[in-house]
């Protein structure tokens, strides 16, 4: 800083740079911006739109209406550690952004978790247990002043504000299943196989056909899910990867008056392939640069893409069946005696296939030979592996006409088999179900089983019609 002499003499003060301080800055500043590009380049990305964010928006706007005080203490507890961690980090980022300053409360019960919050300092205590329960990730709980009253001595006594009951609720997706059977990593305990439910996606129509399979080799199946106009593809949290219509295919000169077909997802080459009842010819897609692009048409329906040869059929002119011919790599394999309305395989039984049939009959075949045949099998009926064991499950739906939701059943394949001559026209209600329960609402149309997480243990997604005629993809796994 320096004066010099200005008009009518009188000093002026002027600042002088020195190019020394001037390069320090600059270089300060850049360093500074570099660090925050570098910052909001690790920041975590909040997964808006996901079941647990569009709660944890929900319950942070009720608790910042309800008159809470900060600092607010935050207990959440769950029936799965990982559901309730997930949970309470988002909602303390929202509570955090309305100036609530949050503070985690970690204790062993509620009453815990007051004497906790007192001991942090917190004014307010927002206690919530955070669960999915019928097709739902609901949290429920109380907010309440926690705050040291200097008048009442030792005594605990509580404010009467902020006080309120709590609670909110949204369809259950595969993202906030995942979390609540994240412990299964550790070996299941010996006891009866227990299934929960979650909303997958949603269809504007009844679906004709779904398949699984791992399109992109990264260990987890992708879901494919065919309607009478368009082929969908969904990763496996159950985001739309993408779409295709298949209108330009040539019509059927007969076809089915309800969305019927076939869709299958083989590995190598990695390929869609469907046919549609309302067409002609199928066709099969390949994955680029985020689209579904025509990799040629085809002349038989892809029931089942095997890794050792793929199982195709035709489809029944005007009729949800498939013609009893049933090719396999090419070659007839298994001439069966009438048409049949699905058929089901799993890698981990190579030849061996579920057949259905439109009476609620089922039948096992290894190769041409039946193992076993029995009644009482719904639509939705498919070979999984829900613990990972290599040993297989038969999950059903109901063979009810209008049931709403529709009635599942999970039977230990094992159990079938030693009584395969009792079972040859027996009825699968003998039969004591390893799990038991109801789809989520609607009625089950197909079903299949895919590994969604890499796991090892499937998960089996259901495609259901809806009572306001749309349709759903529900998906359903091992509970914790």
């Amino acid at each position: 800083m320096r004066a010099t002499p200005g008009e009518g003499g009188r000093p002026i003060l002027r600042r002088t740079w020195h190019a020394p301080l001037v390069a320090t800055l600059l270089l300060w500043a850049a360093t500074a911006h570099a660090a925050a590009d570098r910052a909001l380049a690790a920041a975590p990305v909040r997964p808006e739109g996901t079941a647990i964010s569009r709660l944890a928006k929900k319950l942070g706007q009720d608790v910042g209406s309800s008159g809470a005080e900060a600092p607010l203490g935050v207990y959440v507890r769950g029936q799965a550690p990982e559901l309730a961690r997930g949970f309470g980090t988002l909602l303390m980022s929202e509570l955090a952004a309305r100036r609530l300053g949050p503070i985690a409360v970690e204790a062993h019960d509620e009453a815990a978790a007051e004497v906790a919050a007192r001991s942090a300092g917190a004014r307010s205590l927002l206690r919530l247990t955070v669960q999915i329960e019928n097709g739902l990730l609901s949290a429920r709980g109380d907010l309440l002043g926690v705050w040291v009253n200097f008048w009442s001595g030792r005594a605990a006594t509580r404010p009467s504000r902020p006080a309120a009951a709590l609670e909110g609720s949204a369809d259950a997706d595969a993202h906030a299943l995942a979390l609540a059977a994240a412990s299964l990593a550790t070996p299941p305990e010996v006891g009866p196989l227990r299934l929960i439910g979650a909303t997958f996606a949603h269809l504007a129509s009844r679906p004709a056909a779904i398949a699984a399979g791992d399109l992109d080799g990264d260990g987890r199946d992708e879901v494919a899910a065919l309607t009478d106009e368009e082929l969908f593809l969904f990763s496996p949290e159950g985001k739309l990867l993408a779409r295709h219509e298949h209108r330009a295919l040539p019509n059927s000169d007969a076809p089915c008056r309800e969305p019927f077909g076939a869709v299958s997802i083989q590995r190598s080459p990695p390929r869609i392939a469907y046919f549609s009842a309302q067409r002609s010819r199928g066709e099969q897609l390949s994955l680029e640069r985020g689209g579904l692009r025509p990799a040629g048409q085809l002349d038989e329906a892809p029931l089942f893409a095997a890794a050792e040869a793929p199982l195709t059929g035709t489809l029944t002119p005007g009729s949800n069946t498939f013609d009893p011919k049933v090719i396999v790599g090419g070659k007839l394999a298994v001439f069966l005696k009438s048409p049949f309305t699905s058929l089901s395989g799993h890698r981990h039984a190579a030849g061996t296939y579920l057949f259905v049939w439109p009476d609620g009959t089922g039948a096992l075949l290894k190769g041409a030979a039946e193992l076993w045949r029995a009644g009482g099998f719904g639509a939705g009926s498919a070979l999984a592996d829900f613990e990972g064991d290599g040993q297989l499950e038969l999950l059903v739906s109901s063979v009810k006409y209008a049931i709403e939701p529709d009635e599942l059943r999970a039977i230990s394949l094992a159990a079938l088999e030693p009584s395969a001559k009792s079972a040859a026209r027996g009825d699968l209600s003998s039969y004591a179900p390893a799990w038991q329960g109801t789809a989520l609402r609607g009625r089950v149309l197909e079903a299949t089983a895919a590994d969604l997480d890499g796991d090892g243990a499937d998960e089996v997604v259901l495609g259901v019609w809806l009572a306001d005629g749309t349709g759903e993809l529900q998906v359903f796994r091992r509970a914790p």
